[in-house]
């Protein structure tokens, strides 16, 4: 079956109610249909003013869905979010969003009914984990922080600090560990880099300079990905963003693609409207600083939107809900840090959502932090998950969007779906409610079970253009 929204006429032109819409069908992989086609039976879904999430449906397979719901979700995709907001400590969204999938399958269910849909992560992954490095420090101890050594009377802080200067060793220019890291266990990350050196009298470093060079070089020849750390103060002069992105554009001799404003400072929907117009396909400063967890309610990718225009843009927002320093800074000791990280965990992988970590590489080399990056390394290493850098998980997000479902054909004894794809697909997987046990017909598929009625079906390489699938029931 499609989905098929029978939305208020004026909610076709309301930018917020179709962000939310468009979260809702997106991480649950719906395949929605804005026309009623024979081809393919609809359910419909009708928003409505009533008390719960989702009422059952009505003899013509009608669902009465919560306005209020879909009003919250769009609400909260504003990224409106506080530290001191108790929801925002959890994918409150993706909860109520899988909840609502939850009372659809259990009509399916019950109403021995068909219904497929496509599962969010590659290869029936159950959730995906995403590592991306911002790079604000690339030397521990300079002059300048010498000197202020000395005037304070730091001088344990200055003997230690000039030690290293001396030496020539720079503790934080770490990246060829790090790199072995990521090398060894065949994980990909996305590095956002500062290309403005220096803010008034504050200086960074410069990424013209040929170990900057020789290093971005490393990286992507590693299959890692590069996008800019638009600089501090970039909002207060918005045209430095496109100016910056074209700097790093040019040393890398490759097109930057993803932004993370630094320390974040930026507000909501203005940013988004800057950084599409500067070109970018996605950002991911939607976090907080303070604490670590979900200032827009969602761990999954969403469609940036102004409501205050009523504009609906291409450009994606991946927020992030773990950032190390309140993991340090917020908790009294490790093993509470840790459990925190592994709370927020285990909640994005209940709703087989994307955990998308924050992580400094200058902090590899503090003592405070470096156990969690130990933890962090083995806990992924031993963890189920697909894993890609932001501007591949991208790339997925969009292949697996854009498969339609065209047909539904009985067979004698089975069925047969015909799938569309703008491009290849490689490791789609679908999740297929039946009255009755599938086997696949499909030479190019894998079967899982997942109850009686559940099975997924991973499909190896779906081609661009048309795919037929072939099912038959046992």
């Amino acid at each position: 079956m499609h989905i098929f929204w029978d939305i208020p006429e004026a909610w076709k032109s309301d930018a917020q109610m179709i962000a939310a819409l468009n979260l809702v069908n997106e991480s649950l992989g719906l395949f929605v249909c804005h026309k009623r086609s024979k081809a393919v039976p609809a359910l419909t879904l009708k928003p409505g003013e009533i008390s719960q999430t989702i009422a059952p449906a009505d003899k013509d397979n009608r669902f009465n869905v919560s306005t209020s719901f879909l009003r919250e979700i769009g609400e909260t995709l504003r990224c409106g979010g506080t530290p001191d907001s108790l929801p925002h400590r959890s994918p409150f969204l993706d909860q109520q969003i899988k909840e609502f999938y939850q009372s659809l399958q259990e009509y399916f269910v019950r109403e021995q009914r068909f219904f497929v849909r496509k599962y969010p992560w590659a290869f029936d992954k159950p959730f995906a984990v995403a590592l991306t490095q911002d790079v604000d420090l690339t030397r521990k101890y300079g002059l300048k922080q010498l000197g202020k050594f000395l005037v304070t009377g730091k001088l344990r802080d200055f003997g230690r600090g000039a030690a290293e200067f001396i030496s020539g060793r720079n503790s934080y220019w770490n990246f060829s560990e790090l790199l072995n890291i990521y090398r060894q266990n065949e994980w990909r990350a996305t590095f956002f880099f500062l290309a403005r050196s220096r803010e008034g009298k504050g200086y960074r470093y410069n990424i013209s300079h040929r170990k900057f060079r020789r290093l971005f070089g490393k990286i992507l020849a590693e299959g890692h990905r590069i996008g800019l750390h638009s600089s501090r103060f970039a909002f207060d002069f918005p045209e430095r963003i496109s100016g910056e992105k074209e700097k790093l554009e040019r040393i890398l001799k490759n097109p930057v693609t993803g932004v993370r404003q630094h320390f974040l400072r930026l507000t909501f929907p203005q940013a988004w409207d800057i950084f599409r117009q500067a070109g970018f396909r996605y950002d991911s400063s939607c976090g907080f600083n303070e604490i670590n967890g979900f200032k827009a309610g969602t761990s999954f990718p969403f469609r940036a939107f102004d409501w205050t225009e009523n504009v609906n843009y291409d450009l994606y927002e991946i927020p992030f809900s773990i950032m190390d320093y309140p993991l340090v800074e917020q908790e009294t000791d490790f093993d509470r840090g840790w459990a925190a990280f592994q709370d927020i965990a285990e909640k994005v992988q209940g709703v087989n959502g994307l955990l998308n970590l924050l992580w400094h590489p200058s902090n590899l080399a503090e003592p405070a932090f470096r156990p969690y990056w130990d933890a962090t390394e083995n806990w992924l290493r031993n963890t189920d998950c697909f894993q890609t850098h932001l501007e591949g998980l991208m790339d997925w997000w969009e292949k697996r969007n854009g498969v339609q479902l065209d047909k539904i054909i009985e067979t004698n004894g089975g069925m047969e779906l015909v799938l569309s794809a703008p491009q290849g697909v490689r490791g789609l997987t679908l999740e297929i409610c039946s009255p009755r046990k599938i086997w696949s017909l499909y030479k190019n598929a894998v079967i899982v079970p997942v109850s009686d009625s559940i099975t997924r079906i991973i499909i190896q390489q779906l081609h661009e253009g048309e795919n037929r699938l072939r099912f038959s029931y046992y």
